[in-house]
């Protein structure tokens, strides 16, 4: 079995949302002290602040800045450095590799690739040189296509699932053989979600299993289930052992 997982929001996160914080702060020139970014507890605390407000003030497209600036935010070295693992990410990824193959499949741009399998190996992360950053979401399935077994099951874990799922359109439309041999063998499992997320394509679910990993603290639980034939995508897979 060959587990593909994602890494920012997966298994990686800014514990206090600081790193985030002095990002937008730099890129943004919203002239936030180093003392008041040290308060901050999440993002949502940023939009309290009176230099925030000033920036949304003074900026027509105040809102179009900060989405670029957050979307672009994950790929900045200083954030990827500060970023920790997920409570029981570094276990629950050590039990995957009790069962079969792990590979970080990263939206990263390959210039990270040796800060960020330094990032893995320094928290313990099995395999940390099995890392895979792709331009696109349709890109993971391609990566997973090239390195699993022609046969071998695949689970992707992503806190981005509806993403992945939507760029299966593009993956067909592209490269139809990678989508057909993937398509028959694979299953999701949505990292952070309690319930599946809603208005998931009904083509798609219908036909590839789709689960929910709440948190790493829960996936021994999930196996258990998986093994009693009543969990998401691995629910044959890992009952045959």
């Amino acid at each position: 079995m060959f587990f593909a997982i994602d890494i920012d929001g997966t298994i990686a996160h800014d514990e206090r949302d600081r790193g985030y914080a002095r990002y937008l702060n730099r890129m943004l020139h919203l002239g936030m002290r180093d003392e008041v970014l040290e308060q901050i507890e999440t993002l949502a605390d940023l939009f309290c602040l009176p230099e925030v407000e000033a920036f949304v003030r003074r900026e027509p497209d105040a809102e179009q800045l900060w989405r670029g600036a957050l979307k672009q935010a994950q790929h900045d070295a200083e954030v990827q450095e500060g970023l920790v693992p997920l409570p029981g990410a570094v276990e629950g990824v050590k039990t995957l590799a009790t069962l079969g193959t792990v590979a970080y499949i990263t939206c990263r741009r390959g210039e990270s690739w040796e800060r960020t399998s330094q990032w893995l190996k320094r928290h313990g992360f099995p395999a940390a040189e099995r890392l895979f950053p792709c331009a696109h979401y349709h890109d993971k399935y391609v990566a997973v296509f090239m390195q699993a077994a022609s046969r071998e099951p695949v689970v992707f874990i992503d806190d981005r699932v509806p993403d992945l799922i939507r760029s299966f359109k593009r993956l067909v439309g592209e490269q139809k053989e990678v989508a057909v041999s993937l398509y028959r063998r694979m299953g999701l499992l949505a990292f952070g979600y309690e319930a599946l997320p809603e208005r998931l394509p009904s083509s798609f679910v219908s036909r590839v299993p789709v689960g929910v990993l709440p948190s790493w603290t829960q996936l021994e639980s999930c196996l258990l289930k998986d093994m009693e034939g009543a969990y998401g995508p691995v629910v044959f897979w890992l009952g045959q052992g």
